[in-house]
């Protein structure tokens, strides 16, 4: 059953649509949200889930709702509101406060649309490597293209080498208590033409032990400075037993998702949701009424038992106290596009063939520059240069600039590049932070290097103190053989008897 992803948010003709998940697999519904209750009640009763989607369908929903709230004070209420629907989930505080500090708030709000497409494309194409011909692929919850509003993070990766003709096999954990993979999952799959297995969430021991699975492969709500990630309940489980059978374990999240103020997984809130969903089966009461529910949405996987994170900046890996630090200081996808107000028009975007005009090299910098030239519109007096920053405390902001492109013919397919102008003090501040971590890499590596160095030294002691032991043992041991070999052992022995 194959077929096109489904859109999970749509905002046209002023209206803020999305798909009602909780109908899915059964029924493709689309549900409109145009007041501050009902675009928290879409977060809350998980109509529109997946952290990456609800950053999206936040951003939107706050554009719309002050477009409709004249006080500045009742909409602060209306914001806050929108912001703490889901307080795991970090994506959604992070598009709420930088639509909120934006000149133009819908603007704001297509814009992260627009890049979390590109960027899904992006992570699909970092991790295609990971995934061999065959593989047998293990995954958990939803992280498709209706949990992103792209592409999909873990199973975009997954589809990617469906596309690439890798042809892998995924198994599924069904995720209780919500069965996001069972309903979700499998059914994106399935539209996708990727083989696909059921489980139950108790059954992925047995499956690594006896169905030879070759990696497992996770979404994030919410990544620590140390690498610690929040999940869907059951994901620390899956990552201790990748670990026993000796299995990689990747997560695959946008920058976005990465919470670079915490320094550990212990500072991430966790949302406990209704015991309800513990004690039913759907709408089948199985416990009695009496039963103590403890019921976390998420739970937090050390750091040390992740393989790798899949960012559209490339594989992150360990030690990740130095790489998640670094990977907070890249420049930002940065995203031109033609000025609303001269009327120029690039045409319709196009997600998945976007993703290879933003990596972080100089050819990647002079191809995003060609694209630009050949795109200016011949109409247009002036582009738009978004320049978004890397602190999330700090507004993005937009410059205007007159353009001083040629006027070429359209030629590049793609609608929305990485802007390639960046001022000099940017650029040697980007500079001087990557030569800092790279001396701290240096040092570090040095440490280590003096560490191993002692290690080496201590073993060769070791061994030759066992050297000289069992030489002393020989010479014990011959010494005895020369004893008892000798008239005096005879003499004494023969007396005895």
């Amino acid at each position: 059953m194959a077929g096109t992803p489904l859109e999970p948010v749509v905002f046209e003709d002023g209206e803020l649509r999305y798909l009602d998940q909780r109908a899915l697999p059964h029924e493709v519904r689309y549900e409109r949200a145009a007041t501050v209750d009902q675009v928290v009640d879409a977060i809350t009763t998980l109509a529109v889930r997946g952290a990456p989607c609800i950053g999206v369908f936040g951003a939107y929903g706050i554009a719309l709702l002050r477009a409709g709230e004249s006080d500045d004070a009742a909409f602060a209420r209306v914001a806050a509101r929108v912001r703490e629907a889901r307080p795991t989930a970090v994506n959604l505080a992070w598009a709420v406060d930088r639509v909120l500090a934006s000149d133009d708030m819908m603007d704001e709000a297509k814009a992260i649309h627009d890049e979390q497409r590109v960027i899904d494309r992006a992570i699909a194409e970092a991790g295609l490597e990971l995934i061999g011909k065959g593989a047998r692929v293990l995954t958990h919850c939803n992280t498709g293209p209706i949990a992103t509003a792209g592409g999909g993070t873990a199973l975009g990766v997954v589809i990617e080498a469906q596309r690439a003709g890798k042809h892998p096999h995924v198994f599924v954990d069904e995720t209780r208590p919500l069965l996001q993979g069972a309903r979700l999952t499998y059914f994106e799959l399935e539209r996708g033409g990727v083989d696909a297995t059921l489980m139950v969430d108790g059954a992925a021991a047995i499956a690594m032990s006896r169905r030879g699975i070759d990696l497992v492969i996770v979404g994030a709500d919410r990544i620590a400075r140390n690498g610690d990630t929040a999940n869907k309940i059951g994901t620390y489980g899956l990552a201790i037993l990748a670990a026993h059978h000796g299995i990689p374990f990747y997560v695959a999240a946008p920058r976005s998702t990465f919470d670079f103020s915490l320094a550990s997984g212990d500072e991430i809130p966790i949302e406990e949701r209704a015991a309800s969903e513990v004690g039913s089966f759907g709408t089948t009461r199985v416990a009695p009424e009496s039963a103590k529910v403890y019921n976390p949405a998420f739970d937090v996987t050390p750091g040390h038992l992740v393989t790798a994170f899949v960012t559209e900046y490339g594989l992150v890996r360990p030690p990740y106290v130095e790489s998640i630090p670094d990977l907070e200081l890249r420049p930002r996808l940065v995203l031109a596009r033609p000025s609303t107000s001269s009327g120029g028009h690039w045409g319709d975007a196009a997600p998945w063939g976007i993703g290879r005009c933003y990596r972080d090299s100089r050819a990647a910098r002079r191809s995003s520059t060609r694209c630009l030239q050949d795109r200016v519109p011949r109409t247009s007096p002036s582009i738009e240069v978004r320049r978004v920053s890397t602190d999330r405390r700090r507004p993005s902001t937009v410059e205007r600039r007159p353009s001083t492109r040629s006027k070429r013919a359209s030629t590049c397919e793609n609608p929305y590049i990485i802007a390639p102008w960046r001022s000099t003090s940017a650029r040697l501040t980007s500079a001087t932070a990557r030569l800092v971590s790279s001396t701290v890499r240096l040092r570090f590596a040095t440490v280590r290097l003096v560490s191993a160095t002692v290690r080496l030294v201590s073993s060769t002691v070791r061994l030759r103190s066992a050297t000289v032991r069992e030489v002393s043992a020989a010479v014990r041991l011959v010494s005895a053989i020369a004893w008892l070999r000798s008239p005096k052992a005879f003499s004494l022995s023969m007396g005895g008897r």
